[in-house]
């Protein structure tokens, strides 16, 4: 439990049930004079710890140090958790392996508060078989907001930690890698003059994201670099609504940027010419932006002769959903998310560098439900996900004349390197009676399969909301409801 005395309010979790199994549900609560009232706000296996401690970071945020639990073995990334009260969100703090290899063990200890630093004291264990072992003093410094970091305490002489820390040889030193940059694997290359017909369904069956250098993708690989050119087609005075943005990492679900109608001549300047601006225009139709996805030859008709994509690849505009155009300032970040629809990227102008995970990964990556964008803000720079040896990242640096085959439901970001034009085709893979029905302007619109489920589980929830139910019963129903829609 902690209090925090400027906003009357505190949180409470752990604690033994009826049943004798941890709680796993973090509460708010508040005082008024004589009445304390209490509010479930979350759960999460996490929080289901006996013996931890925690504090308010700020308001709106506490951190959440060790314990102990019969539901998850605490490691490395999460030992020390932040959490915001206000959102739910949850954020693993990893220990580095420095302080890592000197086995903490987070119950039995107690925290002091002094400016922006938490120390530990005390904190350790018994073992009958091996011994006795506490930890030495650590301090955890908060002097950045976004970042937490533990240290152990110079002062204390290496004779006060016990050397029968039998852990370091065991499981523990099997989970030191979590602290470490994960590997990430590069896309797959293969060059234009390589690919068949029979090669790009090869390609396509197997579902995986491949590169194809140098393809020859017609005159705008010269002619689109050239500002002016583009003004002169597009029309100078033709309105078009960009992203724009003062961080240089976008995020749709935080929403830190601002949607702008400008002047096609002055977006396209700032973009070449300006080296403070992020801006990002991801086409839309001219003609009925709310209600129809956008035909690169349709909305520019003008620029629509430059761009030829292969014979190998030419079906794909007959049976395209949608091809946005998109122009991007340099040095800005586009926000993670996924696609139902497959589609190939096509790289005109400038670099672009793309991190992909697998479908697998998509409960690792922060994605709200319903949501088809993550909450994280910069996967190319967020610590926790570099950091997470359970992800699967794959990564591709697209020049002029690369293409990229995107499968459905790869989630993606990018990250331009220098003004950035390129040309998206989408098309629908599966069948017609999978997708929801009705709009989908940027073939990302979940499956009806998903959405319908989601309206299940409103109902579930509903029917779970009786008072009726006590509340063992209900969570024991709902963790079978989980086991079986796990094993689908």
């Amino acid at each position: 439990m902690c209090w925090n005395s400027k906003s009357k309010s505190g949180v409470i979790f752990g604690g033994i049930n009826q049943d004798e199994s941890i709680d796993r549900y973090l509460y708010t609560f508040t005082i008024d004079k004589d009445t304390v009232e209490v509010k479930k706000l979350l759960e999460n296996k996490l929080f289901a710890r006996y013996g931890s401690k925690c504090l308010f970071i700020d308001d709106e945020e506490i951190l959440i140090i060790g314990g102990t639990s019969k539901d998850i073995v605490f490691n490395q990334d999460n030992t020390i958790i932040r959490v915001n009260v206000s959102t739910g969100k949850i954020q693993q703090v990893s220990i580095n392996d420095e302080n890592w290899s000197q086995s903490p063990i987070f119950v039995g200890f107690e925290i002091f508060t002094h400016e922006n630093t938490v120390t530990c004291v005390g904190g350790g264990a018994v073992c009958f078989s091996f011994g006795s072992a506490w930890n030495p003093i650590f301090n955890i410094h908060l002097d950045d907001k976004e970042q937490v970091a533990l240290f152990a305490n110079s002062e204390v002489e290496d004779n006060q930690h016990n050397s029968n820390h039998s852990r370091k040889d065991t499981d523990r030193k099997k989970q030191q890698n979590n602290d470490s940059p994960v590997k990430i694997t590069q896309i797959p290359l293969i060059n234009f003059d390589q690919l068949t017909k029979s090669k790009w369904n090869e390609i396509i069956a197997e579902n995986k994201p491949v590169v194809i250098k140098k393809a020859p993708l017609g005159e705008s690989l010269e002619k689109w670099t050239s500002p002016e050119y583009l003004a002169d087609k597009v029309g100078k005075e033709t309105e078009v609504v960009i992203h724009s943005a003062t961080s240089s990492n976008m995020n749709f679900q935080t929403k830190n940027f601002s949607y702008k109608t400008v002047k096609f001549e002055e977006f396209i300047n700032s973009v070449f010419r300006d080296p403070n601006s992020v801006s990002y225009l991801r086409a839309l139709s001219f003609d009925s932006p709310k209600e129809k996805a956008t035909m690169f030859h349709k909305d520019f008709p003008n620029l629509a002769n430059d761009f030829v994509l292969p014979n190998v690849l030419s079906y794909i505009k007959e049976a395209q959903h949608s091809s946005p155009l998109r122009i991007t300032s340099p040095n800005s970040a586009v926000w993670l998310h996924y696609d139902v629809t497959s589609n190939i990227l096509c790289q005109v102008v400038g670099i672009k560098k793309l991190r992909l995970y697998p479908p697998s990964d998509v409960d690792l990556l922060d994605f709200p439900s319903g949501k088809s964008s993550s909450l994280i803000e910069d996967v190319f720079k967020d610590e926790d996900v570099n950091q997470n040896s359970s992800l699967s990242p794959y990564e591709c640096e697209l020049s002029p004349g690369d293409v990229l085959f995107l499968p459905r439901m790869w989630l993606h970001a990018t990250c331009t390197q220098s003004p950035s034009i390129s040309l998206n085709f989408f098309w629908k893979d599966l069948k017609d009676d999978v997708y929801s029905a009705g709009k989908d302007i940027y073939g990302n619109r979940d499956i009806r399969a998903y959405e319908n489920s989601r309206k299940m589980i409103e109902r579930i929830k509903h029917m779970f909301e009786d008072d009726n139910i006590p509340e063992d019963v209900k969570d024991f129903y709902l963790r079978r409801l989980a086991e079986e829609v796990k094993y689908l």
